[in-house]
């Protein structure tokens, strides 16, 4: 990430906040933080890849986040901070060797990488494995909270409060998009 990201995201009706990260290093808007550990709120969608050595992507909030950054931690957040808890009720919508389909709420998406691999942890239930996986997260009412360990390992935690995911699934990759139900 050797260019300074744009603060604004173009074609919208309203302007858009975008926050790009690469493992430590986040940009919101023209200020780069040095980070172990971001926690994000409130956020519109997220675009990340997680694999067995690094982890980013970019982040879009519909107006500017509130921002803190205290001890190596990146908070960004709109609105109130939802706290998402409880058993998890999952429907399979579709399942075949390569692709899975699950109405969830709450959803609770875990993703860990041992150096050797990533696992995928789906509400605690599920796991799945693979050298990197693609997470595409779009939810309009912001109730998306993700939460980013960095350093020294690689861990992110992401909860929402209703949602479809759709896992594809190959041998090196596995595709993940969390839909508004």
């Amino acid at each position: 990430m050797s260019h300074t990201a744009p603060n604004l995201v173009s074609g919208t009706s309203k302007p858009s906040v975008k926050v790009i990260f690469s493992n430590e290093r986040v940009i919101v808007g023209h200020k780069e933080y040095i980070v172990e550990h971001v926690f994000v709120y409130g956020l519109k969608s997220a675009d990340i890849v997680f694999n067995k050595s690094s982890v980013e992507g970019s982040f879009i909030y519909s107006d500017q986040p509130y921002t803190s950054y205290v001890d190596n931690t990146l908070i960004l957040g709109l609105n109130e901070n939802k706290l998402i808890c409880g058993d998890a009720f999952e429907e399979v919508i579709y399942s075949s060797n390569d692709e899975i389909k699950i109405f969830s709420k709450p959803l609770y998406v875990r993703l860990v990488s041992d150096g050797d691999k990533v696992t995928v942890y789906l509400n605690g239930r599920r796991s799945y494995e693979a050298n990197k996986v693609y997470l595409h997260v779009e939810h309009s009412n912001h109730s998306i909270v993700i939460n980013i360990l960095v350093n020294p390992i690689k861990i992110l935690w992401l909860s929402i409060e209703e949602a479809l995911i759709r896992l594809i699934l190959s041998k090196d990759t596995i595709r993940i998009q969390i839909t508004k139900t």
